[in-house]
């Protein structure tokens, strides 16, 4: 895999986060949440660039060290719902705009 790929941790800032309305609700993956506005912001920044500018500004966007495993493979899965290359499922599409469920009220904390 590429030694590219390896870079420090870029986060997504809140404003970043809610200005994905069709992402937002219930998207359960820890990986999903955190890659969404990121791919959202690369692509909102490289608008009307051409591809080959766009993929690169995505591939040096991606913040989850080595290019490979699930965390990458949740990163290109979320690039192509972006790009509009994946329609999502039917769960996915029931899902959409959905809150978390709330925990359990007989869930106690374990680390308090």
């Amino acid at each position: 895999m590429p030694s590219e790929c390896i870079k420090g941790p870029v986060r997504a800032t809140a404003e970043e986060s809610a200005k994905i309305p069709e992402r937002t609700g219930h998207i359960l993956s820890r990986w999903r949440r955190i890659s969404a506005p990121i791919i959202a912001r690369v692509l909102a920044e490289n608008a009307g660039k051409p591809e080959p500018e766009l993929r690169a500004a995505l591939r040096s966007a991606y913040s989850f060290g080595p290019c490979d495993h699930h965390p990458y493979k949740i990163w290109l899965d979320e690039i192509r719902i972006q790009t509009g290359r994946r329609k999502l499922n039917r769960r996915e599409e029931r899902m959409q705009g959905r809150p978390l469920p709330p925990p359990d009220p007989r869930q106690k904390l374990l680390f308090a």
